[in-house]
C-alpha cells in the first residue's frame, strides 16, 4: 500500500484545526476546519481529491473520543492513529516555546513519517456498533408468542 499524505489534529477552544502533511514531511496545509459535521467529512474529501490516497490521520485521545470526524474517517476507510497528547505537547514545547495550534497539528501529522514516534501511535478501533442492549424487544416477543 503507498503512503499518501497524513493529516494531525489538534483540538482548541475556538474548534480543531488541521494539518496535512506531505509524504516527504513539508506541510501543504494548515487551518482552522469548519465547525459542521459535514462540512468536516467534506474538508477530508477534499483534502484527499487534492493530494492523494490513502490518507493517514492522527489525533490525541481526548480528540479521537470526542470528535466526530475520527469516526467517520474510520468508516471511510482512512488509517486513524492516535497518539498521546502529553508527548505531543512536550515536542511542541521543545521546538517552540509556546507552540500554536497549527504547529501542534502539524507535529501531530509527521508522528506516522517517524520511526521512533510511530511506535507510540495506536489505532483508532472501528465503531462496535450500538453500545446499549434492548431491554424490552425479547420479553415483548415473547409475551406476543404467547
Amino acid at each position: 500500500m503507498t503512503l499518501g499524505p497524513s493529516c494531525g489534529f489538534w483540538s482548541t477552544r475556538r474548534g480543531l484545526v488541521g494539518a496535512v502533511v506531505d509524504v516527504d514531511g513539508p506541510l501543504l496545509l494548515a487551518c482552522c476546519l469548519p465547525e459542521d459535521a459535514t462540512d468536516r467529512s467534506a474538508w477530508i474529501s477534499n483534502i484527499e481529491r487534492s493530494y492523494g490516497a490513502p490518507l493517514e490521520l492522527v489525533f490525541t485521545e481526548h480528540t479521537a473520543r470526542w470528535e466526530l470526524l475520527a469516526r467517520v474517517a474510520v468508516e471511510l476507510g482512512h488509517r486513524v492513529w492516535i497518539a498521546p497528547r502529553d508527548l505531543v505537547v512536550a515536542m511542541g514545547r521543545a521546538a517552540w516555546w509556546r507552540p500554536r495550534p497549527q504547529q501542534l497539528a502539524a507535529t501531530l501529522a509527521r508522528f506516522p513519517r517517524v520511526a521512533s514516534l510511530r511506535q507510540s501511535l495506536r489505532m483508532c478501533p472501528a465503531d462496535p456498533g450500538p453500545r446499549q442492549l434492548r431491554l424490552f424487544d425479547g420479553p415483548r416477543r415473547a409475551l406476543a408468542r404467547r
